[in-house]
This record gives C-alpha cells, structure tokens and sequence, in this order.
C-alpha cells in the first residue's frame, strides 16, 4: 500500500512541475494518461493538432503541438493498461519506406542535412531527423519553405506538393532553447 501512495504521489508530482509548453497541452496529455478510452486520446490529439512520435511506448510517451514545442511522459506516470500494445497502436503513425529525399540548409551555416522521408509522414519527422543529425541537444528547429514556416502536423505531400519531381531544399533555423 505504501508503493502506491508514492507513486501516486510521484505522477503528482511530475504533473505539478511541467512549466515549459503550454498547460493546456499538458492537461490533455494528463487527461489522456488518466483515460482508458482510446477514442477520447485520439480525440484529444485531433483537436489539439499534436504529432505523436515514433516511439517505444513502453518507455515515453513523446508529442509536439502545432508550433513544434515537445512533450514528453514517461510510461511510469500511464496507469498500467496505458501500456498495453493493442491500446497504443492506432496511436503510433504507420512504419513506412522513404521515398523522397530533401535537402535541409540550417540557419548555423552548417552543411546541408539529407532527410529520408515519406510524403505521407508529418512535417514533424523532417524535424526528428535534423534534431538526431544535431551534436546540441538544446535547440528547436522551425523549417521554411519559400520564406513559409511549415505546419509540423500537416503531411509532407500537403506543404512540399512537388516533392518527388525535383530536388527540394528546405530552410531549417535553429534556435537554443532558453
């Protein structure tokens, strides 16, 4: 009985000290770990237009909202039947083969990244990659095409239409994080 008391406490605990993000995104996110129903979480993550990562599940539970702010929780806060496969997967975006290749010019001056993506993916993962190419962890990428800033929840076929007909290169500018 004792374990529970501290765990209970430990996830209020985690809940009470998220500051960085927007609360209302942690309040979904909190409502989603509490629920045991799927339909609800899918239904809180439409209307709040969060990407879900490609992620053990087991492990985190990791999303960016609209403007590309990262949340993440880890699967010790989830109640026990969070963890079970068949509640997550329609969570998780289908594993796909990249078919097209973007050039990334970052704001650093560094060299180009090559990204290998799906058109189908969201914008989010072109972001992931540059952020797993990076040695600074500390930083948040906004991505550009033609001077505009791309919706990381919209698919990339939506915002790059001509992907696959000729090389693309997007504008990546790196800010630290505060």
């Amino acid at each position: 009985m004792e374990n529970i008391t501290l765990e209970t406490k430990s996830k209020s605990e985690f809940w009470d000290t998220k500051t960085q993000g927007k609360k209302e995104v942690w309040d979904a996110l909190k409502v989603i770990s509490e629920t045991d129903s799927l339909e609800l979480a899918n239904a809180i993550i439409s209307s709040l237009n969060l990407t879900i990562a490609h992620t053990n599940y087991h492990q985190e539970f990791k999303v960016w909202d609209e403007y590309g702010d990262e949340y993440i929780v880890p699967a010790w806060v989830y109640a026990p039947s969070k963890l079970q496969d068949e509640k997550v997967t329609s969570l998780a975006f289908i594993a796909r083969d990249p078919n097209a290749l973007l050039k990334v010019r970052l704001s650093t001056g560094a060299p180009d990244v090559n990204v290998h993506c799906h058109t189908q993916d969201p914008v989010f993962s072109i972001i992931q990659q540059v952020l797993n190419n990076s040695q600074d962890k500390n930083i948040t990428v906004k991505l550009f095409y033609f001077g505009k800033l791309l919706e990381v929840h919209k698919k990339i076929i939506d915002v790059l239409p001509k992907v696959a007909d000729e090389e693309i290169i997007i504008q990546a500018m790196i800010l630290k994080k505060l």
